[in-house]
C-alpha cells in the first residue's frame, strides 16, 4: 500500500484502501493505536433488546433521568409529592388506571423544610411515609452534591431500594466548580446520574427552575446549558393555563423514549392539613411550547371559553339563569360542568325571586333593585356533582 502527498490512503492493485477492513480476515473486537488499547467494541447482536419500563407510563421512564420544571410558585414540587404518594402506596398514576405494587422513595431536597412542608404534602397526598426516605443534611460535613458524592447517592438508593428518587431542585446538587451553564461541565453531572438511574432501575426525577429568557422555545427555556435537557430522557414541564390563573398544565417539552404524552391540566387545592396537593383535572392538547409564549397559538380551554362566555353574557346587568343556559348550550358549552365552574371563577351571584333564578356579575350588586325581591331570595344551591374552582390556594415553588 502507498500514501499519496497529503497521506490519504490509496486503492492497493487488489482493491483494498490502506487501512480498509478485509472481510477474510476476522475484525478484532478491540479498537488500537500503536499497540495500546484503547477501548472495547461489541455488536449489537450481541445487544438483547428490551422494552422500555415505566414509573408513569409515556411519562417518566424507570431506569433513567427526568425533568420537571416551571417557574416558581406554579406546583412543581407539589406534583413530585403527589407522585411520591402514589409510588409509596401503589395507588394508579395519574389518568392511568393500573395499579401496581408499592415502592420505596428516596427525596433530597434543600429548599423545602421536612416538618412543616415535605411530611404535609405527603400526607395530604396520602403517602404511606414509612415508605418514603430522605437524607438527613442537618449537620452534614460533606454535602451531596454531584458529581463527586454521585456514589454515596448509588448506595443509598440500593439500601433503600428506592424505585422513584427526587432531587430538588438540581443546581444545589452541583459540586462547587461546575458551570451549569457549560455543556461539557453539565454533562459530567448528568452523565454519572443517568448511569446511576440505569444500574439501580429507579426513576431519578429532577426539579429544575426555568430561566428569564423569553421568546425561545420551551426545552431551550430550563435554567443553565441546554446540556441538561439533552442528557435527561424525559422533560416535564409545568406552566399556567393560558388567562385562567388558577390552572396549571403539565406538558411534555422532551421524550426519548416514545411519543409525548398528552398533556395535563391540575389545580393546586390547600388541603384539610393546610398544605397544597394535586387535583388533577383533564388531559388537554397544549404543548410545552405554548405554555412559555412559543409556537401557534393554543385553543382556549373549555373553562376559559365558559368564563369570556358569562363576563360577557353578563355584562350589562343580571340576567335570567335559563336564558344563560340557553345561550351557553347554543355555543357548546356544558352547563353542568365548565359553566358552574367558571360561574365559581368569576363570583357570580345567584338568587331566585318568583321562582326563577337570576345571575350577576360581583360588581352587579347595585343593579338589584331593577329585579324586584331579588335580593330576598336563597342563594343557588350548586348542581349535584360540580365542583368550585379552587383558586391558587397552597401554591409552591
Amino acid at each position: 500500500m502507498q500514501e499519496n502527498s497529503v497521506g490519504a490512503a490509496v486503492v492497493d492493485d487488489n482493491g483494498d484502501a490502506d487501512g480498509a477492513v478485509n472481510e477474510s480476515t476476522p475484525a478484532p473486537n478491540v479498537a488500537m493505536s500503536g499497540g495500546e488499547l484503547l477501548c472495547q467494541t461489541i455488536s449489537l447482536a450481541a445487544v438483547e433488546p428490551q422494552k422500555v419500563r415505566w414509573l408513569w407510563p409515556d411519562r417518566i421512564p424507570l431506569g433513567k433521568v427526568t425533568l420537571v420544571e416551571g417557574d416558581p410558585g406554579l406546583g412543581k414540587s407539589t406534583v413530585t409529592m403527589d407522585l411520591a404518594a402514589r409510588v409509596s402506596t401503589g395507588a394508579p398514576m395519574p389518568f392511568y388506571p393500573d395499579a401496581r405494587a408499592p415502592a420505596n422513595v428516596l427525596i433530597v431536597t434543600c429548599e423545602d423544610d421536612l416538618a412543616d412542608t415535605v411530611r404535609p404534602r405527603l400526607d395530604a397526598a396520602g403517602a404511606d411515609v414509612e415508605r418514603v426516605f430522605t437524607i438527613n443534611l442537618d449537620g452534614l460535613e460533606r454535602f451531596p452534591t454531584l458529581p463527586s458524592r454521585t456514589r454515596d447517592l448509588e448506595v443509598v438508593i440500593f439500601a433503600k431500594a428506592a424505585r422513584m428518587v427526587i432531587l430538588d431542585p438540581l443546581m444545589a446538587f452541583v459540586d462547587t466548580g461546575i458551570d451549569t451553564n457549560t455543556d461539557h461541565h453539565v454533562r459530567r453531572v448528568m452523565r454519572p446520574l443517568g448511569d446511576v438511574a440505569r444500574r439501580t432501575g429507579a426513576a431519578i426525577v429532577v426539579v429544575r427552575h426555568l430561566n428569564k429568557s423569553t421568546g425561545q422555545s420551551a426545552i431551550h427555556r430550563g435554567g443553565g446549558s441546554i446540556g441538561i435537557s439533552g442528557a435527561a430522557r424525559a422533560v416535564l414541564q409545568v406552566g399556567k393555563d393560558g388567562g385562567d390563573g388558577s390552572t396549571r398544565i403539565l406538558a411534555h417539552a422532551k421524550v426519548n423514549n416514545g411519543a409525548a404524552a398528552r398533556a395535563l391540566r391540575f389545580h393546586v387545592v390547600t388541603a384539610p392539613n393546610g398544605a397544597g396537593c394535586v387535583e388533577w383535572l383533564e388531559e388537554c392538547d397544549v404543548t410545552a411550547d405554548q405554555l412559555v409564549g412559543v409556537g401557534a397559538a393554543r385553543r382556549p380551554s373549555e373553562l376559559e371559553r365558559a368564563v369570556d362566555f358569562l363576563r360577557r353574557e353578563l355584562a350589562y346587568g343580571p340576567k335570567l339563569k335559563a336564558d344563560i343556559d340557553r345561550d351557553a348550550t347554543r355555543q357548546g358549552i356544558s352547563l353542568s360542568g365548565a359553566l358552574e365552574r367558571a360561574k365559581d371563577h368569576v363570583g357570580v351571584w345567584s338568587r331566585k325571586t318568583n321562582n326563577a333564578w337570576w345571575w350577576g356579575l360581583p360588581a352587579q350588586d347595585a343593579d338589584l333593585a331593577d329585579v324586584a325581591d331579588l335580593d330576598q331570595g336563597e342563594p343557588e344551591q350548586h348542581e349535584q356533582g360540580t365542583q368550585p374552582d379552587h383558586g391558587d390556594e397552597g401554591q409552591d415553588d
